[in-house]
């Protein structure tokens, strides 16, 4: 085994319901690991689920939450990056695909349908 990451400490979090290997968004200049925690529970909120950002040596580095959780929203079903911005710096790409949102506005590129989210960060 190359490596063990560890989630977190809650029972039924769905730790590692989906992973992606991305370039490096921890400025480290090593790949990353992002984690998938989709029933996490946040601020109270049952579900509402996180991403958790590993350095390339398996230490946590972050923890992303939806900036307007909800619960039982599934953040972090789904996780990826991308270079949505043309910098060559690569965004985070989230999946949510239970939370219901009408407006978010923070500056952030974010795609919105009735039903279900993708958050980029």
């Amino acid at each position: 085994m190359l490596l063990t990451l560890r989630g977190p400490r809650q029972k039924f979090a769905r730790f590692g319901t989906s992973v992606a290997l991305t370039p490096d968004v921890t400025g480290d200049g090593r790949p990353d690991i992002l984690v998938g925690a989709p029933d996490a529970t946040v601020n109270g909120l049952q579900n509402a689920g996180e991403v958790l950002v590993f350095k390339g040596n398996g230490r946590l580095s972050s923890t992303i939450v939806s900036e307007q959780p909800t619960a039982y929203a599934g953040f972090g079903y789904a996780v990826t990056t991308a270079n949505l911005s043309g910098t060559g710096t690569p965004q985070i790409v989230v999946g949510v695909p239970f939370e219901d949102v009408n407006i978010v506005i923070n500056g952030d590129v974010q795609t919105h349908l009735q039903m279900g989210q993708i958050e980029i960060h």
